[in-house]
């Protein structure tokens, strides 16, 4: 039954995880994890912590959920974009390298999730299984056990320049060498 307002109780919370979502995601870009508390997001969202432990369970749950949307925001992106350019897979990686200047992006997803979450995480989201498909498309010609061993060295490859990139003090510097050497890759393709 819908509140005074009009709204449903799932509606309310739903807006009450997107609320606390976007503060922390905008916490952990400021702050990072390790100097990021639960009574911090919950102040900037002006809720108390209840609502953090009901949705994510803890800290490390919800800067989960946190680097989950942001990927999901460039896989979104990435999908998005049409299949019949000519210069699709080079689209492609100029929005993941502007994606990869966003501080919100760079901090939590390239830099902190790895250490906070584990590197495993690389193999196992949607970016990297969208990304892993359009380039398996593009060889088939190939043995399948080829060309799956030149896709995870590819995606390894743009994985370790974005962390360069995300990494490096003159970021314009690394861009431009990233570039340079994603055009060489991704004309293989």
């Amino acid at each position: 039954m819908p509140s005074k307002t009009g709204q449903t109780q799932q509606q309310r919370r739903q807006q009450t995880r997107q609320a606390v979502l976007d503060s922390a995601r905008q916490c952990f870009a400021a702050r990072g994890y390790q100097d990021t508390s639960l009574d911090d997001i919950a102040a900037a969202c002006q809720l108390t912590t209840r609502p953090v432990y009901h949705y994510f369970g803890s800290k490390q749950g919800l800067f989960e959920a946190v680097a989950t949307e942001l990927e999901n925001r460039l896989a979104d992106a990435i999908a998005a974009i049409d299949r019949q350019r000519p210069d699709y897979l080079q689209a492609i990686w100029q929005l993941f390298i502007t994606t990869c200047k966003q501080t919100e992006f760079r901090r939590i997803v390239l830099l902190e999730a790895p250490l906070i979450l584990g590197r495993q995480r690389w193999q196992d989201n949607n970016v990297v299984d969208l990304a892993s498909g359009i380039l398996s498309q593009r060889l088939q010609q190939l043995p399948p056990a080829e060309a799956g061993m030149i896709v995870r060295m590819a995606l390894v490859a743009l994985a370790e320049a974005a962390l360069m990139i995300a990494e490096a003090d003159d970021s314009d510097s690394a861009i431009e060498a990233a570039n340079r050497i994603a055009e060489r890759l991704l004309a293989l393709f």
